[in-house]
């Protein structure tokens, strides 16, 4: 706990110092918002993801990924409200049990609730990229279900963890872009099991999505 305390006051720290940066840029700009909905793979990254037990399965693969954005955004500054559900994949562990005579049902999933300091790098309409810096809470949950017996997997810890990525939006119209982004989530203790192992969870984000501005 002590140490997603510490993680969560120097991510803030730095959207402060990035935000009055930012501000200072951009004093003249107009205000607005946008909405979005993303749609796009998840995919895991590290040694996290490999199953502790079984020798080459992984045990967490990516799989499908949905999010949503509200945006309030100066020109080239922005603060950005972001949801997004990652589904993830057991579909390697259940083969490696199936193969060794075993039926296994299992799932598991991330549920990341973040805020995202956006700093605009190209404005030139219908072009926009920016570069995305947050900070964020993320749940993560799985379960596990062998003849009898259910369990969940109380060795995917939640808790504070760190967005980074860039973004790119084409303008259709006044109040339509299509909008892609590559995104990196960081959970610094992510997996932790009884005996004290840990691994930082590590995912990337690919997504396509739509925006509303109003």
């Amino acid at each position: 706990m002590l140490n997603n305390i510490k993680y969560f006051i120097a991510g803030f720290l730095l959207l402060l110092f990035l935000t009055n940066i930012a501000s200072g840029q951009n004093s003249n700009d107009s205000l607005f918002h946008s909405f979005g909905i993303d749609v796009g793979y998840f995919s895991t990254l590290g040694d996290w993801k490999k199953h502790r037990y079984a020798v080459g399965v992984d045990q967490f693969q990516g799989s499908f990924n949905f999010g949503a954005e509200l945006e309030t955004k100066l020109l080239n500054a922005g603060i950005g409200f972001l949801f997004s559900y990652s589904k993830l994949s057991v579909e390697d562990w259940e083969k490696f049990a199936q193969h060794e005579g075993d039926q296994i049902d299992a799932s598991a999933s991330m549920v990341n609730l973040g805020i995202l300091l956006k700093l605009y790098l190209l404005t030139e309409i219908p072009q926009m990229l920016n570069l995305d810096v947050g900070v964020c809470y993320i749940f993560s949950e799985g379960h596990e279900t062998f003849e009898t017996y259910s369990y969940d997997y109380n060795f995917l810890k939640s808790g504070i963890g760190f967005i980074t990525g860039m973004g790119y939006k084409h303008l259709l119209n006044k109040k339509i872009a299509l909008v892609f982004n590559v995104r990196c989530l960081i959970k610094p203790d992510g997996i932790k099991y009884a005996d004290g192992k840990s691994y930082t969870v590590i995912g990337l984000p690919l997504t396509l999505g739509i925006r509303y501005f109003f």
